[in-house]
């Protein structure tokens, strides 16, 4: 289906009380959408059940998040609330894969959906290299870049191996 379609669906789901608006970045690529859609029965007094009604309605429409492909999932969501304005943060991963600044953001005030922001599409994993780094080898790239010696390049944990845009 299209975002489009998705979107619509999420609107005559939920209904809206204003007209939609949708943001495209430079490759003409959805980046955000600015909205009116109604969630029902969640107060941002309660932030457990703002983030279990948004995450719901991702996992419901997971083509329009970037969900679809059978290796996605949503690794983590969040959610903080300040008065009346909550934010909710998706956290994705591909292929078991922490799929780094392809998060959502959706803003709500009281039980209205504001904003989604963020990455709507899912990445190309053939564009990954199936290479992995050693932790040496990861250590003497960052001392080259930085012209200082291997030695003093400490990790405070194990590097981590995820997906990030381009």
């Amino acid at each position: 289906a299209s975002k489009q379609a998705d979107l619509d669906a999420i609107e005559s789901t939920y209904g809206v009380s204003s007209p939609t608006k949708a943001l495209f970045d430079d490759n003409r690529r959805l980046s955000a959408i600015y909205s009116s859609i109604q969630l029902g029965n969640v107060s941002p007094d309660y932030p457990d059940g703002v983030n279990q009604t948004v995450t719901a309605l991702v996992e419901e429409h997971e083509s329009l998040f970037g969900l679809d492909d059978g290796d996605a999932a949503i690794s983590d969501s969040k959610t903080q609330c300040f008065g009346k304005v909550c934010r909710t943060v998706i956290s994705k991963t591909f292929g078991e894969l922490p799929a780094w600044d392809h998060e959502l953001v959706l803003g709500t005030h009281d039980a209205t959906l504001i904003s989604i922001q963020g990455e709507f599409d899912a990445p190309d994993p053939r564009r990954f290299s199936t290479t992995r780094l050693t932790n040496d080898e990861v250590r003497q790239d960052v001392a080259d870049y930085f012209g200082v010696e291997t030695d003093a390049i400490k990790f405070e944990s194990t590097p981590e191996l995820g997906i990030a845009r381009d």
